[in-house]
Parts: C-alpha cells; sequence; structure tokens
C-alpha cells in the first residue's frame, strides 16, 4: 500500500519516525490495507530513513520537541487523527526531563483533539519491584507520563514494546567473556531462568499498535504488549547455535557487570539503570507479572529468536 493523500483518509502523526518505534509505526502503517496520511517528526529529516519515508509519501517535520519551545509540538499535531508519542530517555538522562516533555507531547495531541493518542510506556520499575530497584528511571517516568494522559481525558491507548532484541546483540559485545578452553559465558545480572517478551522493535513493534488503531476490539482504553516470551537460558542457546560458538549463560554479581559495561560517555547514568532494570526483570518480571499480547491479532507474524538470530553478523562478535 501507499501513504494516502485523499483528505478523508485520517492523519497520523508519529512522533520519532527515524527511531526504531516511530519507524516501525510508520513501516506497518504504510503496509496497511486501509489508507493513512502520514506525518513524520524528526529533529533530522535529512537522514536516510526520513528520505526513503518522504519518498513513500510521508510528509515529514523537522522539530525538537521541546518545552522551551512548546508551540512547535503544538504546531506538529495540529490535524491529527491519531498519535503515536513516545520519548527517549538517552535523550535526557534525567526522569523530570523526560516527564515534562511527555506531557507536552500528550497535551499538544489534546489540542488537536486527536481520536486516538497512543502512548509508549512501560511498568514503573520503582513501584513493581516495591521499591528495590529504583535507578530505571526512565520505566518510572514512562509510566508517570501514561497517568498523566489517562488523568487529562485524552482518548488513551498504551502501548509497551518488548525485550529489544538488540539487546542481546549489542549486549554480546561485552557480556561474551572467552574462557580458558575457548567457550565463551554470556554475562548478565539476573537468572537465566528469567523469561522475557523478546521482541524485534523496529521490525515488529509497529504492529502492535497498527492492531490498536484497526482491531474493533482494541482502540481507545486498550493496551498492547509487544514480544514472545523467552528464558535467556533459552536466548543463550540458539545464539551459540547461530553463532558456532559454545556459550552459556551465567548470571553474574551487578558489580561485575557494571565493570565490564562499555565505558560509553553515558555509562556512568546508564549502567545501572540498564542494571536495575534486568534485575527487575528477574525478580518480578518484565511486565510485572503481565504477559506480551497474544501475536495473533497482528497483520503479520512477527520474527522470531532464531530468525533475529540468524541476521546478527556473527563474524563482528570477539573472536
Amino acid at each position: 500500500m501507499t501513504v494516502s493523500k485523499l483528505a478523508t483518509a485520517p492523519l497520523a502523526v508519529i512522533v520519532g519516525i527515524t527511531g526504531k518505534q516511530g519507524g516501525s509505526v510508520a513501516r506497518a502503517l504504510i503496509a496497511s490495507e486501509r489508507p493513512y496520511r502520514l506525518r513524520g517528526l524528526s529533529r533530522d529529516v535529512t537522514k536516510p530513513v526520513a528520505q526513503e519515508f518522504s519518498k513513500q509519501g510521508v510528509e515529514l517535520v523537522n522539530v525538537t520537541l521541546s518545552v522551551d519551545k512548546p508551540e512547535d509540538a503544538y504546531k506538529a499535531f495540529a490535524g491529527a487523527d491519531i498519535a503515536f508519542t513516545m520519548t527517549n530517555w538517552n535523550e535526557y538522562l534525567d526522569k523530570e526531563k523526560e516527564i515534562a516533555v511527555g506531557k507536552l507531547l500528550i497535551d499538544a495531541a489534546k489540542a488537536a483533539n486527536v481520536k486516538m493518542l497512543v502512548w509508549s510506556s512501560l511498568p514503573s520499575h520503582t513501584e513493581i519491584s516495591q521499591g528495590r530497584f529504583p535507578l530505571a528511571q526512565f520505566t518510572d517516568s514512562k509510566a508517570a507520563v501514561e497517568a498523566y494522559a489517562r488523568a487529562s481525558g485524552v482518548p488513551l491507548a498504551v502501548a509497551m514494546p518488548g525485550f529489544w532484541s538488540g539487546n542481546v546483540a549489542g549486549g554480546a559485545f561485552y557480556a561474551l567473556k572467552r574462557q580458558g578452553d575457548g567457550s565463551y559465558t554470556f554475562e548478565m545480572p539476573f537468572p537465566g531462568t528469567t523469561r522475557v517478551p523478546l521482541s524485534d522493535t523496529a521490525h515488529d513493534f509497529g504492529l502492535y499498535v497498527q492492531a490498536q488503531i484497526e482491531k474493533a476490539e482494541l482502540g481507545v482504553g486498550s493496551e498492547v504488549r509487544a514480544g514472545t516470551m523467552i528464558s535467556m537460558d533459552e536466548i543463550v542457546r540458539e545464539f551459540a547455535r547461530v553463532s558456532g560458538k559454545t556459550i552459556v549463560y551465567k548470571e553474574v554479581e551487578l558489580d561485575a557487570w557494571l565493570e565490564a559495561f562499555p565505558p560509553i560517555p553515558i555509562k556512568k547514568v546508564l549502567a545501572p539503570a540498564l542494571g536495575d532494570m534486568y534485575r527487575t526483570f528477574g525478580a518480578v518480571g518484565f511486565f510485572g507479572g503481565k504477559l506480551p499480547t497474544d501475536s495473533a491479532i497482528l497483520a503479520r507474524k512477527p520474527r522470531t529468536w532464531k530468525e533475529i538470530a540468524e541476521l546478527i553478523p556473527m563474524e563482528a562478535l570477539p573472536a
């Protein structure tokens, strides 16, 4: 299908269209049998991915969604029938700043009189762990914005991304530890028996949002949770099979995992946050005990871990 130009087609405004979540939503709606007008918001519409969307008929808006210039957000959502909204904690590294931007998005979409606002959310890990793991602040901020949206009266639907498969592929570059016999351990700070809702976010998350928009049994008031449940032990076994390496999962103490975390500029804030996130998974589950939404509602099947693993460039893994 192609993006519609008809004024009768609903206008869907997508925050972060050049990112994994927003891009996935855009691709799902473009592939839909239903007509949509699409407007994608991005800080840089010159990116190749943005230009690909432009060629498909997506209206691109170059905008920085900031509380310093709220009028830009209101203008970006003007005329919208549907809004997909999200924030990226890595841009702020501060819970209150992320909440403030999230609230701005809710206010701007509400002012546009959208018929449905989809908020990309997560359960508060501080709350579901009863305060044991308070450092995963990006989960607390998303839950706080969700609560704000509910209180605002905006017609809300909540979409929760699953455990991003890139956490495994990316994690391999520091979680994989070569042993003396040539085998490897994949070291993380939570038990291997922990089951997570694994998902290829960029490829499949948009399918869940599409279902919320199009399925009568979902719509406003619904909550969808992406992913397919699988244990870390199972993930690593398949990873080993595809890579041709001998790899076993090993639970390690948090301090050891933090020490191995890559020395990126935001390590001091990001690593402890992720550490608490992983430990929350082990203690109370990814969605706080809730299961992913049945994939039968989706327009196509999401990728399995086997399919995802086979796409990982194994030649780039540590020798």
